[in-house]
Formats: C-alpha cells, structure tokens, sequence
C-alpha cells in the first residue's frame, strides 16, 4: 500500500492535479465512514488553495473528484437524488488514511488537521460521534486555534448532553486551556467554555462521577480556579 500510495500522489503531482492531492489528504483526516462532497463544496472558504478554488466550482470541483478517484485512492458512491445535482459520499480505506497521515510531515499534518476542524466548524454536523477522531488530531497536533477549541467544546457538549460526563469534562478542560493564550479571558467564548466546564464538574460531583484522585485534582485545582474566577466575574458583570 505504501508504494501504491507514493507511486498515486507521484502521478497526481506529474499531472498537477494538486487539488486532488490536498482532497486525499484532507479526507484523511474527517470522518472515516466518509463525507459527503457537497458539505466540502459548502465549506470551500476555509480551504487552502487550489482546493478552495476547486471546491467553489462545479466543472473544477469534478476534475478534483476525477484525480482523486482515478487511482483508487478514494471511493466516490452517488448518494443525491437529482441528477442534475449529485451528490457524492467520499471515502477512504482505513490503511490509505494511515499510510497518507503517516507519509506527510508534521508541519502537513497540523495544517491538514487544522483544515479539517475549520470544515467541520463551518458546516456544523448533527451528529458529532462522526467527528470524534477530529478531537484526537487536535490534542495530537496541539492546536492551539480557536476553531480547534470551538470543536472541542461542541463535542464536550455532545458528550455531556449524552451522560457521558468523563468524556466531556477533559474535552472542556483542553477548550478553555487554549482558549485562554488565543483571545484572552476577557474574551466572551472564554466565559462560556469556562461556564460549560465548571457546570460539568459541578454535575460529576452531585452525581458522584468525579473520577479523579486526590494527586490528579489538586493539579487540575488552579486552571479550575482560574475558570471559576471568570464564571464569577461573568456573573458579577
């Protein structure tokens, strides 16, 4: 696969079909049971070029489609209804996606991560399970952008709305931790994920789900404290 792989992109590059290119390796990085075209197409401001390009443009936007998917390297099934509108699920094999992250370099796989919260942030999906490995790109690349927080928090909220409170309570943790060196505390995200998360502890408390030690907690003490003076200081406002 790994040959396959090199010897696809080698030809895509030969034949500059560099917005191909940057479809495949974006799609490795949302969700693996695929995405559909148009929600990229709709989201085209946040790419880099020439994706953006592409994806703005129905003529361009297939000839992306056609590199991608000429050498196998991404799957494309109809899923539209009006033909003269389609409407594309594209997906990649589980070892194209690992073999594609693990061929870029770590600067490529920051901004392909960060391309992918930013896609996700602008069409705000429904149901956020599907997004969940975007999470662990994020804490994996540290990004430290407000988009990443915005991800972060949504899908804290998600989690928190479904009971599952030990998978909300890190994830709003992280969101206010970069948020805090992006816009300031005085910024008002800044207050709202400092509120989600103090309200989320609060809650694992009353419900005896706090699941920290001793040891654990009187780390996590001063950022608590640092969100709960912003709460309070929201209130007091």
């Amino acid at each position: 696969m790994l040959t396959t792989y090199k010897l696809a992109l080698e030809r895509l590059e030969k034949e500059e079909e560099f917005a191909s290119i940057q479809l495949i390796r974006l799609l490795a990085f949302l969700a693996p049971e695929g995405t559909q075209d148009k929600l990229l197409r709709d989201a085209h401001n946040v790419m880099a070029e020439p994706l953006r390009t592409a994806a703005s443009s129905g003529v361009r936007w297939q000839g992306a489609l056609a590199g991608a998917t000429k050498l196998a390297l991404v799957q494309a099934a109809s899923v539209g209804t009006n033909p003269d509108e389609p409407i594309y699920l594209l997906t990649e094999h589980r070892l194209v996606r690992a073999v594609g992250i693990a061929l870029l370099t770590q600067e490529q796989r920051k901004h392909y991560a960060e391309e992918a919260v930013c896609v996700v942030n602008s069409i705000t999906p429904d149901i956020m399970t599907v997004w969940i490995e975007l999470v662990d790109a994020i804490q994996s690349f540290n990004l430290n952008i407000s988009e990443a927080s915005r991800l972060l928090s949504t899908t804290a909220i998600w989690f928190k709305n479904t009971g599952r409170y030990s998978e909300a309570e890190p994830l709003f943790r992280t969101a206010f931790s970069v948020l805090l060196s992006i816009p300031g505390p005085s910024h008002p995200s800044v207050r709202t994920v400092a509120t989600n998360w103090v309200v989320c502890l609060q809650e694992m408390q009353g419900q005896g789900l706090f699941p920290y030690p001793e040891e654990q907690m009187a780390e996590l003490m001063p950022l608590y404290h640092q969100a709960w003076a912003i709460v309070q200081g929201a209130g007091e406002g």
